[in-house]
């Protein structure tokens, strides 16, 4: 787990990496989540800082794991994704229901399945790294704390772009679970009710106070 601050211009600061211990279809572990995302991080000034929405990737063995967690809301705005490799598209997509009869009725309280364009995340990150090369810390789009291991960056700089493929691959031996869940921050900012790549600045300055 990955929680990142956004600010004005879509500038990221990556708070905090978290491994969770455990086997993803055992309640604890799901325990262990809810806690984390409940429990707010704190400014040097003493400001409470709410994380506002969550993307897990439903990709691997435990999607229905993931379902049934999204389905129980505990808490902000967390969402159901799957990462898409289609060149281009969209950061995050107009979600589809996944809780329906066979009748195609769908459930009060189904999960929506919201796809992610992971290559483009990826070169936004990657291609705003590169624009940050050379500037002063305050001046960059994005940002991390300074309590990160080393292994965290290894991992976040896991891949690159294959232009014969025309996708990210991975290099062998490395993990990408930091790039991975930066990328679903990035997606889970793009939530209909935050809009982060859009979002005014009167609205920044209004969150700010």
């Amino acid at each position: 787990a990955q929680i990142v601050g956004w600010g004005k211009n879509e500038t990221a600061w990556t708070l905090d990496y978290v491994e969770l211990p455990g086997d993803p279809s055992r309640d604890e572990v799901w325990a262990l989540l809810s806690e984390l995302l409940n429990t707010p991080l704190y400014t040097s000034g003493g400001k409470a800082l709410h994380i506002e929405a969550t993307a897990i990737d439903t990709g691997g063995h435990h999607a229905q794991d993931v379902y049934a967690y999204v389905r129980s809301q505990p808490a902000r705005r967390v969402i159901a994704i799957k990462g898409s490799s289609i060149p281009s598209k969209p950061v995050l997509n107009k979600p589809s229901s996944l809780d329906f009869d066979w009748r195609g009725k769908t459930y009060k309280r189904g999960v929506s399945l919201y796809s992610v364009g992971t290559d483009t995340g990826k070169h936004r990150f990657f291609g705003r790294l590169n624009s940050d090369a050379g500037l002063p810390a305050e001046e960059r789009r994005i940002r991390f704390s300074q309590d990160l291991e080393a292994s965290f960056y290894d991992g976040l700089l896991s891949e690159t772009f294959d232009p014969e493929k025309n996708r990210f691959v991975k290099m062998r031996g490395k993990r990408n679970e930091p790039l991975d869940t930066w990328n679903y921050a990035y997606a889970a900012g793009h939530h209909p009710e935050l809009l982060i790549h859009i979002k005014p600045a009167k609205e920044w300055d209004a969150i700010d106070d």
